[in-house]
């Protein structure tokens, strides 16, 4: 196994509990980090054999900016859940960064971890 790193990916979505917040659409960063079998993607070398990281981020793009969610910890259980109904990914490590979250800070992050067949911890 070895982890494969989408780092810095750039969205927008609507996040927050006051109610401008709930009017735009806020900056976020995203690193997504999941596990692959490169012993089985190197056999074939083929990208049908292995996650297409590109379309991933994509899809997680276009998720996000069609989301209205109140709170941070919310929009990162569902989108692990959106993540694995689309992926055959075993163990996701994801970090969402909302931009100028709060004042005297650049950003609130959150970091969570999950295996597909368990509960965010």
């Amino acid at each position: 196994m070895a982890l494969l790193f989408i780092k810095n990916l750039k969205a927008k979505t609507t996040l927050g509990i006051n109610g401008f917040e709930q009017a735009i659409l806020s900056d976020i960063l995203l690193d997504i980090n999941f596990e692959v079998d490169i012993t089985k993607i190197a056999q074939f070398d083929n990208l049908n054999k292995a996650i297409d990281y590109d379309q991933l981020a994509q899809d997680t793009i276009q998720w996000l900016s069609s989301q209205k969610t109140n709170l941070l910890e919310t929009l990162a259980k569902n989108l692990l859940d959106f993540i694995y109904s689309r992926y055959p990914i075993s163990k996701i490590k994801l970090s969402i960064t909302k931009l100028k979250a709060i004042n005297n800070s650049t950003d609130v992050t959150i970091v969570v971890e999950q295996n597909s067949n368990l509960a965010v911890s």
